[in-house]
């Protein structure tokens, strides 16, 4: 039995198994791709759970810069000697906030 309008007189049977063999092609080829997509998710599944764990919660860095800043607070009232301090600790503030600041933009 031919296909019905086909001039090459093939065999149905082998129309159908052409056209099987030709769709399993295309169902592999889909899941591949598929697959690729979920190991790129599982890697970016991955990315934010580190970020997370590496990320310093908003509390605890609340209460460093209060204390910093309370400690600012006290050098500035204190004599000659303390004003190198306060050099001192407005360095260490920067380098807290630029600190928090990579953690929060991912460059840690």
């Amino acid at each position: 039995m031919n296909v019905a309008g086909d001039n090459h007189g093939v065999p149905l049977r082998e129309y159908i198994e052409a056209m099987f063999r030709e769709k399993e092609k295309q169902v592999d080829a889909a899941l591949a791709a598929n697959e690729k997509r979920l190991d790129a998710l599982n890697e970016l599944r991955a990315t934010l759970e580190d970020m997370s764990a590496h990320q310093v919660p908003r509390e605890e860095f609340t209460l460093a810069l209060k204390q910093i800043n309370e400690k600012l607070a006290e050098v500035k009232g204190s004599s000659r000697e303390g004003a190198s301090s306060l050099w001192a600790y407005i360095v260490g503030a920067v380098g807290v906030l630029a600190f928090a600041a990579s953690l929060f933009t991912g460059g840690a």
